[in-house]
């Protein structure tokens, strides 16, 4: 992650060449001013949070390009996240 906000997490991740966003949930797209927004106020209606942002990167296999359509990529990240939110919900 570049910087200490989420406009400039946000903007280091969206504005790379080739990137996109497949999917979101509680959080606008359109700009990276009001993801930045919402991740805020996420934040605040969460005041117990030590960490508000985090990355996950998932490498997919060069073999499998052929087989990656953007709603297999977001039905593994969701799977991937449901598994890391589970696990620090034991901790």
């Amino acid at each position: 992650m570049i910087g200490k906000s989420f406009s400039g997490c946000v903007r280091y991740v969206v504005q790379k060449a080739g990137a996109g966003i497949l999917d979101s949930d509680g959080v606008r797209t359109n700009t990276v001013a009001s993801m930045a927004a919402d991740f805020n106020l996420q934040r605040k209606l969460n005041p117990w949070l030590e960490k508000a942002v985090g990355h996950i990167a998932l490498n997919w296999s060069a073999r499998d390009k052929a087989k990656l359509s953007d709603r297999v990529m977001v039905e593994r990240a969701g799977s991937t996240w449901s598994r890391c939110r589970s696990s620090a919900r034991s901790i």
